[in-house]
């Protein structure tokens, strides 16, 4: 389910057992500065607009194809700035009560389920003021949040953890002959209620919590 801000975006998969969180922002796109304006484009422009009003759009659209589109590449594709991972640490029993909604009134991804006699619930929401993407993991018993937090994407990146946030850092990738030169950085960091935040070189563990902002 789709979230955005207008400079972030976010797709919410809202597995319970290991959520995807796809990310996106406005300025990630493939390849580096170019121009692919076709200089041959302005003095056809007439001659296809008087095919056009001549209904032969066959010829029309041969000559736009041969003479007025873009030189050198067709435009940067825009791309995706990585996933974050929510790993939970659930009992091994079965999933009850499953929902899913997104609430256009308030622009929220609700997820909700039952795992034995405990019900969890996930929020997800994107701020304007503040440009972030906010995930709100709850129970309805304490110390029942357990997940790990991860970053990757398909782009080339390395991840690392300081002061207890993720990093992901990148670079856009190649396209049409253009070489990505988008530098860009993921940023992860959780706030929790209760419990504790354990980590390694490239993920988080969120132990014991009782409800988690990320």
């Amino acid at each position: 389910m789709p979230l955005g801000n207008g400079r972030l975006g976010a797709m919410v998969f809202g597995n319970p057992d290991s959520e995807i969180i796809q990310l996106n922002e406005y300025t990630l796109w493939a390849g580096g500065p170019n121009n692919n304006v076709n200089p041959e484009a302005k003095s056809v422009i007439p001659k296809i607009r008087k095919l056009i009003f001549s209904g032969k759009y066959l010829e029309a659209q041969r000559l736009t194809d041969a003479k007025a589109g873009p030189k050198g590449n067709s435009g940067m594709p825009y791309q995706s700035a990585g996933k974050l991972v929510i790993q939970f640490s659930h009992p091994d029993t079965p999933v009850t009560d499953y929902h899913r909604d997104l609430d256009l009134g308030k622009a929220v991804v609700n997820t909700s389920y039952q795992i034995g006699k405990v019900k969890y619930d996930e929020k997800v929401f994107t701020s304007f003021p503040y440009q972030v993407i906010i995930i709100h993991l709850a129970a309805s018993k304490p110390g029942k949040v357990n997940c790990r937090l991860s970053l990757n994407g398909l782009l080339r990146h390395t991840v690392h953890v300081q002061h207890k946030e993720l990093f992901l850092n990148g670079i856009s990738g190649n396209h049409e002959g253009q070489e990505g030169k988008v530098k860009y950085t993921t940023i992860v960091k959780p706030v929790i209620s209760g419990g504790t935040i354990h980590y390694n070189d490239t993920s988080l563990n969120i132990l014991g919590a009782n409800s988690a902002i990320i």
